[in-house]
């Protein structure tokens, strides 16, 4: 979900950045909403995520197991696309 406050999407767009490495703006937001982000998103590689994850005090990382098959951390719950692992126990 999108946040609604000044601050909100602050913090949403420097995720955003951080997890892709790109500048989020008006010329790659559109791109990017219109399913860029899963592609970039399965380049990135499992240790990247959840250093991102831990760097933002996130517990679990969602993720495709298929795109990131050796992702750290106890898997939680898994259904036919995505699974949940959590990030503490990634170290």
């Amino acid at each position: 979900s999108f946040p609604y406050t000044d601050q909100g999407i602050l913090d949403w767009k420097n995720r955003f950045e951080k997890i892709f490495g790109i500048e989020a703006n008006t010329q790659t937001y559109p791109q990017l909403y219109r399913g860029g982000s899963d592609i970039l998103y399965q380049r990135e590689s499992a240790s990247k995520l959840i250093e991102v994850a831990q760097f933002y005090g996130a517990e679990y990382i969602l993720s495709n197991p298929d795109w990131h098959p050796n992702m750290p951390g106890n898997l939680v719950i898994k259904d036919k696309v995505w699974a949940i692992w959590t990030v503490n126990d990634a170290d």
